[in-house]
């Protein structure tokens, strides 16, 4: 008989040792660093705040642990506001439990404690073939971009800059430039500069390369220094000799020149010969544009995915509401979606701005789009072939492109 429940400070060493086994024991392999790696990173997690605990659901069996879902808050930027996006890690099922649907009942218990909290919506890394079955909408894909030095292009323009090893009097300049991403992308977790202080603070700790990013080790932890001394840019390298390669596991920068500058400097310093380097973000980020035009190309290493389900739509869009007040459009807009079995109707009107409203069901036969779409639809992430019964203008009106993103690694925090 499963049993469901929140976790105290007493589970704490049961529930690592569940995270260990559930990511050493995958579908077809075994590999116990992976679920070693798991259980560092969340005795870590889940030592920084005694409250973390209380933020985890279990499924117990007679005593044993069966599975266990966690919730991480975070705030990310919508334009220039900020939503409380909550992070659902770890997602882990004992292996004598899987495909008895426990992990999916602790996520839906999760989601309704929380949704009592105000928080409108949650994100989550996973398997787009398991994940939307409960609601969730695949809006991040999961890329990185390849270069090799026989991709390299020559570049006339020399080096705006060089690298050098960060120093403490860095940090302001790094949170600045950090959060100029802000403006750019929907999904950036906020770092504060008491963020930044913590962080450096944990430079060369024990297991640092698994607990956090980005100082684990100094020497990886590199800034970019312009003419004039100014920090321009910086990422964080990891090397692994055995699969000859590099990965920028993050990295930001001011513009493309610099990052332009940092990922050929960069190349020419760290790359050998027969060594590939690979930078992880999207086709969008500058880092990634840079490598791309440097002979590069663009990776989608699937299987995958990051995921968005909105808990509570009516306290979401009040939340974003502001970003139309400047909407100058003088066209009238509104479409239909299904939620929850419940018609939300979403529109734009010049003198009033953005509303929505909730009605009952609507009649049979008529043409609503799906929470999905919506979802897709506010996030940007979409095609407008997929939308035929909406002219490109009304899309604009309403639903500006933007693509979505989040670095990898540090989606938890």
């Amino acid at each position: 008989m499963i049993s469901y429940r929140k976790a105290s400070g007493n589970d704490l060493d049961t529930l690592l040792a569940l995270i260990e086994e559930g990511f050493s024991v995958q579908q077809n392999f075994f590999d116990k660093k992976e679920g070693w790696e798991h259980r560092v990173l969340f005795s870590y997690l889940f030592n920084i705040s005694p409250d973390n605990l209380e933020r985890v659901y279990l499924a117990e069996d007679h005593g044993l642990l069966a599975g266990a879902v966690g919730l991480i808050p975070q705030q990310i930027f919508f334009g220039e506001l900020k939503i409380p996006i909550w992070a659902i890690s770890p997602v882990v099922t004992h292996p004598q439990y899987r495909s008895q649907g426990i992990a999916g009942k602790c996520i839906r218990y999760t989601l309704e404690e929380i949704r009592k909290q105000g928080i409108p919506a949650v994100f989550l890394w996973g398997l787009p073939d398991y994940y939307p079955r409960l609601g969730f909408v695949p809006l991040l894909p999961r890329f990185k971009t390849k270069i090799t030095p026989a991709q390299i292009r020559e570049r006339t323009a020399a080096a705006t800059g060089d690298f050098r090893v960060f120093e403490n009097k860095d940090l302001e300049s790094l949170a600045r430039i950090y959060n100029q991403g802000n403006t750019m992308y929907w999904l950036q977790p906020e770092r504060t500069i008491f963020w930044w202080r913590q962080r450096a603070a944990e430079i060369d700790i024990e297991l640092g390369n698994i607990r956090e990013v980005p100082f684990p080790k100094k020497e990886n932890f590199v800034v970019w220094e312009n003419h004039i001394k100014e920090v321009c840019g910086y990422l964080y390298f990891e090397m692994i000799p055995e699969q000859t390669k590099i990965i920028i596991k993050e990295g930001a920068t001011l513009n493309l020149e610099t990052a332009l500058s940092m990922v050929q400097t960069f190349a020419k310093r760290y790359l050998k010969p027969n060594w590939t380097l690979y930078i992880r973000g999207t086709p969008r980020h500058l880092l990634n544009i840079a490598a791309y035009r440097l002979g590069g190309t663009h990776l989608n290493p699937t299987p995958l995915a990051g995921m968005i389900k909105i808990i509570d739509w009516p306290v979401f869009l009040s939340r974003i509401a502001p970003l139309f007040t400047r909407n100058d459009s003088t066209q009238s807009v509104t479409v239909n979606f299904d939620i929850n079995k419940s018609i939300l109707r979403l529109g734009w009107n010049p003198d009033c701005g953005l509303s929505f409203e909730i009605h009952k069901p609507g009649q049979k036969g008529m043409n609503y789009h799906s929470e999905a779409d919506l979802t897709r639809l506010i996030f940007g992430f979409y095609d407008a072939m997929d939308f035929e019964d909406l002219c490109d203008s009304s899309l604009r009106v309403i639903f500006p492109s933007k693509y979505p993103f989040i670095w990898d690694a540090n989606y938890l925090y």
